[in-house]
Formats: C-alpha cells, sequence, structure tokens
C-alpha cells in the first residue's frame, strides 16, 4: 500500500466514513494491508453498521484478526458466536489463543450474552460427540 492510499484511507477514518471503510474491507481485489487498516478504523470508529461486515471477514485469512479486535472493539453481541467459533473450531494454537483473549475482552462488556453463546456451543459440542459415540457402536 502506498502513501497516497495510507492518505486516503486516514482520511476516511477521520471524516468517519464508515460506508467507504467497509467498502475497503470486503474488497478482495485490494491490498491486504488497506484491507486490514479499515478493519481496524471500523472497530476504532465503534461503527455498529460494520458488524455484519466484520463477521463477513472473521474467516478471512487476509483480515481475520483485526475483523475479530474490531468486532470486540464494538462491542457488539453478535460478535460473540463467530469468536467462539473461531476458539472452538480452528487448530491453530495463535489463533485459537487470539480468539479466547478476545472473548475475555467481549465477555466483559457483554457477560451474559457471551454465557449463554458459550453455553449454546457447548451443548452443541456435546450433541454432536454422543451421535459420533452412538455410529461408532
Amino acid at each position: 500500500m502506498g502513501i497516497r492510499e495510507m492518505s486516503e484511507l486516514t482520511e476516511l477514518k477521520r471524516q468517519g466514513d464508515v460506508d467507504a471503510l467497509i467498502e475497503v474491507l470486503l474488497d478482495e481485489t485490494r491490498d491486504g494491508t488497506a484491507r486490514r487498516f479499515s478493519a481496524a478504523a471500523l472497530g476504532e470508529l465503534r461503527a455498529r453498521q460494520a458488524v455484519e461486515p466484520l463477521v463477513e471477514t472473521i474467516d478471512d485469512p487476509v483480515v481475520w484478526e483485526q475483523s475479530m479486535l474490531a468486532l470486540v472493539n464494538i462491542g457488539d453481541p453478535v460478535a460473540a458466536a463467530p469468536i467462539v467459533h473461531l476458539m472452538y473450531e480452528t487448530t491453530d494454537r495463535l489463533h485459537k489463543k487470539k480468539a479466547e483473549k478476545a472473548l475475555k475482552r467481549l465477555h466483559k462488556k457483554n457477560p451474559d450474552e457471551v454465557e449463554d453463546v458459550l453455553e449454546a456451543y457447548e451443548a452443541r459440542r456435546q450433541r454432536r460427540q454422543t451421535k459420533k459415540r452412538k455410529k461408532r457402536r
């Protein structure tokens, strides 16, 4: 990403142009640095209208971490489910650790909602394990 593009993105952030930042975030043809900057900016702006696009990009290998952190900064409890999913389903220990840390931060902001998501996810996992055991018999 060049100086000109960085200046443009910084100006979008300064102006609070959430729609333009979302557009950059979702544009997979854009430079990864620009997309990561956009995700971080959306989190710093606490842009609630960016929650859905950030959730969409949480499994994108280019921007997953910045999207996850932006969701935590926004503080919307909707972010709990994709972060819990990432935490339980990833095989990458670094990703798991970062997801756990993000979930703890989100839990401080929305303890009841995060607890509900964790309980529901754990119940679902237990049902799957029970089905697997029954099939093996």
